[in-house]
């Protein structure tokens, strides 16, 4: 089969195969400041992953500018930060009360890039300020012993409630909180009951009695298990202290 004008037109982004949008969704003022904050975020997540000096490089790139010893996934930084760019231009745009959840892995330069650009983790880390000191020490500390892990994980189990939102929304983290593996978060809202990821831990005898402790969901029972990927860290169904709570 040979492609034809019409038929290719239907398969673009703005086709009937692929939009209802009329016409172009952004204009070129705003799709152009977008751009450059995303161009901006993937930035920042290369010098997270690579730079412990230089961060604005005003000098030629040397040896003794680079980590000798890097984490993060690069690959993924930039569709974490692409996804929360064009989300916030949503929210901004339509009022919307949403929550943009990452879960745990080596994307975090793609979800603290665009945290940072905003000056949303400036204001919880004052000391990662929006200057070139800070920025040096944003890049140095991250996925450094006692600096800024590379993975996104909240550092302790426990509920966060979003103020934001009213208190409408709880989050439990049931893994991956102050721990690489064992992803399962609980999204609590007044209509749903949602646990994203159920996943199990890995690695020494410790992490595998964590996977026999019992968890306590709030309500008991959930209405859906929304898993991200498929990994073992996201989606293993076997792990006990979940799966005698998981009746949808």
């Amino acid at each position: 089969m040979i492609p034809t004008r019409s038929l290719v037109n239907d398969l673009s982004a703005f086709g009937v195969a692929r939009s209802t949008i009329q016409g172009k969704p952004l204009d070129e003022e705003e799709a152009c400041k977008t751009h450059a904050f995303w161009c901006a975020c993937n930035y920042l997540a290369l010098g997270m992953i690579y730079l412990q000096a230089n961060p604005l490089l005003r000098e030629p790139l040397k040896p003794e500018h680079i980590k000798n010893r890097m984490l993060g996934h690069w690959g993924a930084s930039p569709a974490l930060s692409f996804m929360y760019t064009h989300l916030n231009r949503v929210i901004k745009s339509l009022d919307l009360d949403m929550i943009y959840m990452a879960g745990p892995g080596h994307g975090a330069p793609g979800v603290l890039g665009p945290l940072y650009l905003e000056g949303s983790y400036s204001e919880i880390y004052p000391e990662k300020s929006q200057d070139e000191e800070g920025l040096l020490r944003f890049f140095k500390e991250f996925s450094f012993p006692g600096g800024i892990g590379s993975h996104c994980s909240q550092t302790k189990v426990s509920g966060v409630g979003l103020s934001r939102l009213g208190g409408a929304m709880k989050i439990h983290f049931h893994g991956a909180a102050g721990d690489v593996t064992g992803s399962a978060y609980h999204v609590v809202t007044k209509d749903a009951s949602i646990l994203v990821d159920c996943g199990f831990f890995q690695g020494r005898k410790e992490e595998s009695v964590k996977n026999r402790r019992k968890a306590q969901l709030e309500g008991g029972k959930l209405d859906a298990v929304l898993l991200t990927h498929g990994h073992l860290d996201q989606m293993k169904s076997e792990r006990p202290a979940l799966g005698d709570v998981i009746e949808i």
